[in-house]
């Protein structure tokens, strides 16, 4: 090999290679040699200063800029790690517009809570000139903050406070916003809502809720697994995603809140007494519990607990080993709970309410005296309501049958029905 071929090779292999430079995340292809990327992070920085930065991040609402290069084509590969999962996606623009990070985010980091799961992305930029030449930058991995205020908004109307949960059974007055046009769609951790045409204001009770379409690799059943979503509303256009709501909480079906009965220990002889001259007597201790994983929960308790079956076992007079029965419809004054008013219960948690007997007018057990058993069984009525106060959905906290050894009998429990019909 002569010296001049010797020169040709090693100046091809440079040109190939790339130019050196300060930004270690820069590389060149071809011939086309575009100016570096404007960063839109707290001010406007090129790629080289904004990556001497120390506290590199960027916001879902920031943008990069490489309209300076002419660039025909850009073609940018996100690479992203989410708590232990990684996402790579590739998408591609003809527009010289700035590009916000939301717009080349995989799709299940727009619905992922950024300021609680540890995250990063790195993007990689392709710009391609009218003749096919490449130019290569690397905008390097940071955290992808959401602090910046999206730009479709989610309103109750007639209000100005902040939606980030609601329920598909109550959707009347909330609509989405944005000075915009295109189709709406709503993405959510595992389902998707087709989109509808948007033009400045959306109803989201035109929504077919119903009709979610889960994910690829989710089960058609999702939601009854998963009912309470996290989600944003996407405007659409045939450039992709043009911009996006905040993210909410979308309950699709209500979870049940769980019981759980407590023990409670047989009355001691001077609580009957008491009970009698009209004092409580607890009969049930029940905990409540929300399987919500986001979100507390709120429930009203009614004044009264409503109609409680009382049940009363009577010895017959010649026969102790034999019983009748007779059951009683107690009116609302009857029970009583120790918490009343709203409640609420936290996510993943429980509260605990005793339940009291208490006679509402003593007089009323004149013909009973202490001596066998009573069962009390019922339910505790209530409405769960949003933060604003409107009803999501009405219920009962089931009692479990409680017996109370030794509390009282009547004396003729057919007479006293007929006297007493509570």
């Amino acid at each position: 090999m002569n010296k001049i071929d010797l020169t040709v090779r090693l100046s091809l292999s440079v040109l190939t290679a790339g130019l050196v430079s300060c930004a270690k995340d820069e590389k060149s292809r071809d011939v086309f040699h575009a100016p570096p990327p404007v960063i839109n992070s707290k001010g406007s920085q090129d790629l080289k200063t904004w990556d001497r930065r120390s506290d590199k991040s960027l916001d879902l609402q920031d943008s990069f800029d490489v309209s300076a290069s002419q660039a025909a084509k850009l073609l940018v590969t996100s690479r992203c790690r989410l708590d232990q999962r990684s996402y790579v996606e590739e998408f591609s623009f003809h527009s010289r517009a700035p590009i916000k990070i939301f717009q080349v985010l995989p799709t299940d980091l727009l619905t992922a809570d950024l300021k609680n799961k540890k995250h990063d992305c790195g993007f990689e930029l392709v710009l391609i000139n009218h003749l096919g030449s490449k130019h290569i930058y690397q905008i390097p991995s940071v955290p992808i903050t959401d602090e910046q205020r999206a730009g479709i908004k989610i309103e109750l109307t007639g209000t100005d406070e902040k939606i980030d949960r609601f329920s598909i059974r109550k959707l009347e007055g909330l609509r989405a916003r944005l000075d915009g046009q295109g189709d709406a769609e709503i993405l959510c951790n595992d389902v998707t809502i087709a989109k509808l045409p948007f033009t400045q204001v959306l109803a989201l009770g035109s929504y077919d809720f119903t009709k979610a379409i889960p994910k690829k690799g989710r089960p058609l059943d999702i939601l009854q697994e998963n009912p309470l979503q996290t989600c944003r509303i996407l405007l659409l256009t045939n450039q992709g995603i043009e911009q996006l709501s905040d993210r909410v909480h979308i309950q699709f079906t209500q979870s049940p809140l769980i019981y759980r009965n407590e023990a409670i220990e047989n009355p001691a002889n001077s609580q009957k007494g008491a009970f009698f001259k009209g004092a409580p007597l607890n009969v049930a201790t029940v905990l409540v519990g929300n399987t919500d994983r986001i979100g507390k929960r709120k429930i009203v308790l009614e004044a009264s607990p409503g109609r409680t079956l009382l049940e009363i076992y009577s010895f017959t007079a010649t026969a102790r080993s034999q019983y009748h029965s007779i059951k009683y419809l107690v009116n609302e004054q009857f029970l009583r709970t120790d918490v009343t008013g709203m409640i609420e219960v936290p996510a993943g948690g429980f509260v605990r309410i005793n339940v009291r007997m208490q006679p509402p007018r003593p007089s009323r057990f004149a013909h009973i005296y202490s001596s066998d058993t009573l069962a009390v069984s019922g339910g505790i009525p209530f409405v769960e309501i949003d933060k604003n106060g409107a009803t999501l959905a009405t219920g009962e906290i089931p009692l479990p049958r409680t017996m109370l050894p030794g509390l009282f009998v009547p004396d003729d429990p057919e007479e006293i029905v007929a006297q007493h019909p509570w």
